[in-house]
């Protein structure tokens, strides 16, 4: 078998070696075999490192897989091919085409550059900021107002389907639905007994709760607020503390995927802060208010002058200062009589 040029020189190369090997075996001299080593050494490494250098050298150029750029590119146009030309007909000639140049979503201008404004504008300011708060309604009627106008903004503001706030008895492990705004109406004021959905979970954890993704049949099982099946994808609840208690929950829903999340909960989390403060502020204007109204109905009552003709006008101005006093449903009125020594029922009112 013969030997190509290049097998024969490895092979003399190689065949070095033995002799370098042999020198040792052949001399007692340490100076020659320190020599003969160090020789070896550099030859074995000058031969590994040729070695390396030519697999460096012989490696096949990588390939390009890349397409060839098309032509139409090259040229800078598109040719189209027999019969794929198109006309635009219409009557009007100078046609406006939307670039990326000039598409902006700005609000419309007026020929000054000032901002285009309605004829309506002002009006249509003033009647929401100048809305006044209703005076002839009890203290939870007013909260529920401005609850309900705080709940507008924030569905507006997070682009939910629904928005609406629970309160929550914690002796009666209850949820009230108190207020909501929604693009649904199938929504019914009611009460919930704590179940294990997303809105007891959020009570017992009293931390805030955030679904994705929602089957049809999860949302009939979390969603108890609605009375039909509304499509919901999304759905974020917080919990509002007043003072360090759980008293009620906070909660938005979404027809979208993946609508919420937890930067929402954050945002969330302050405006839940707002409303307890709110709350607060009614609360002590409602405990002033009431104070002053039993002191009022105790003065009317046991006033100097003022006189009762009757028994019966005495206890219509008992029954009248009760209404204002406390919130009832039953009112019996009980007397008694020294001279008989025995108590007797004057009068009994049912609201129930």
């Amino acid at each position: 078998m013969g030997f190509d040029d290049k097998s024969k020189r490895r092979l003399l190369t190689f065949s070095i070696i033995p002799i370098l090997l042999a020198i040792p075996f052949f001399t007692e001299d340490v100076m020659y075999r320190a020599v003969a080593a160090v020789i070896l050494v550099i030859y074995i490494g000058f031969i590994i490192f040729l070695r390396d250098s030519n697999k460096v050298e012989e490696a096949p150029p990588p390939m390009d897989n890349r397409l060839d750029e098309p032509a139409i590119y090259r040229a800078g146009g598109y040719e189209t091919d027999h019969g794929e030309e198109f006309k635009i007909i219409s009557k009007n000639k100078n046609l406006e085409i939307i670039t990326a140049e000039n598409f902006n979503t700005n609000i419309p201008k007026s020929s000054s550059g000032d901002v285009f404004k309605p004829a309506d504008f002002k009006k249509n300011f003033e009647s929401i900021v100048l809305e006044e708060l209703p005076t002839d309604v009890s203290q939870d009627e007013q909260f529920g107002f401005v609850l309900e106008k705080i709940l507008s903004v924030i569905k507006d503001a997070y682009m939910a389907h629904t928005a609406a706030f629970f309160w929550y008895n914690a002796k009666r492990k209850r949820l009230t639905l108190e207020r909501h705004v929604s693009a649904s109406t199938q929504i019914t004021k009611q009460k919930f007994e704590l179940e294990d959905d997303i809105l007891g979970k959020i009570v017992q954890k009293e931390e805030p709760e955030i679904l994705t993704d929602i089957t049809s049949n999860a949302e009939a099982d979390n969603l108890r607020y609605y009375n039909q099946p509304q499509g919901i994808k999304s759905f974020v609840g917080v919990p509002l503390f007043y003072g360090k208690a759980l008293t009620g929950i906070l909660v938005l829903d979404s027809k979208m995927n993946d609508a919420f999340g937890i930067e929402q909960v954050y945002s969330l989390g302050r405006i839940v802060r707002v409303i307890s403060v709110i709350i607060n502020l009614f609360e002590e204007k409602f405990a002033e208010s009431q104070a002053e109204q039993r002191l009022k109905t105790l003065v009317d009552i046991f006033s100097y002058d003022r006189k009762y003709e009757s028994e019966s006008e005495l206890f219509q101005a008992i029954e009248t200062a009760v209404h204002g006093l406390i919130e009832w449903d039953v009112f019996t009125l009980v007397t008694y009589e020294p001279n008989e020594h025995k108590f007797k029922t004057a009068k009994i009112v049912n609201k129930t």
